[in-house]
């Protein structure tokens, strides 16, 4: 604005070097607000509130496992069942969907009354949890089985037999389709599947 009035009072090499020295102060005036202007800036480390509570974001020393939740059954994960019970469950179940085939022979033979209602469907994955000790000492796994189009719920139960866990029984519910396990979630979100 003040230039071009200038430009008539000078010649036109005095209005080039006015200009010239305008845009240079303008570089390094630039120039220092990026060199300043970072360290004014604060992270969130600094005192900028999170809306996830520390408690969250980092686990406790003993602190158990946070597990995603089943739709249907609810949290998924050992719960408060010993371990052995847990890694013979989960063998169970992965031999009903027919990945795995170490299980005893007695327990063979419990389980293959199951295998029509496993083939009517085909269940791919399995989905095991909510496990808990019962008064008498057995312990219980809540299961559901899922196939493509349908999947069934139901508990498995096991006692321990001389030092190794055997299969007591399966109760399964009615077949579903994946429609009415939708419907059925009750929105109770745990911290798990709230921020992660």
């Amino acid at each position: 604005m003040l230039l071009p009035q200038l430009a008539l009072f000078f010649s036109p090499k005095a209005y080039y070097y006015l200009s010239m020295r305008r845009l240079c102060l303008v570089g390094v005036f630039l120039f220092a607000l990026g060199l300043f202007l970072p360290v004014c800036i604060f992270s969130q480390e600094q005192g900028v509130p999170s809306t996830i509570p520390e408690l969250l974001r980092r686990p406790l020393r003993g602190e158990a496992p946070r597990y995603p939740r089943d739709m249907v059954i609810g949290e998924l994960g050992q719960g408060t069942a010993p371990e052995g019970a847990w890694r013979y469950a989960q063998g169970i179940a992965a031999y009903l969907v027919g990945s795995v085939s170490g299980i005893s022979g007695r327990d063979r033979d419990i389980l293959r009354e199951y295998f029509p209602v496993m083939e009517s469907f085909e269940p791919r994955r399995y989905n095991l949890g909510g496990g808990r000790t019962e008064v008498d000492g057995s312990v219980s796994f809540l299961v559901r089985f899922i196939g493509r189009e349908q999947w069934i719920a139901g508990e498995l139960y096991l006692y321990l037999d001389e030092g190794n866990w055997r299969l007591d029984e399966i109760v399964l519910e009615e077949l579903r389709t994946m429609e009415e396990g939708r419907g059925g979630y009750t929105y109770d979100f745990s911290p798990y599947e709230r921020f992660f």
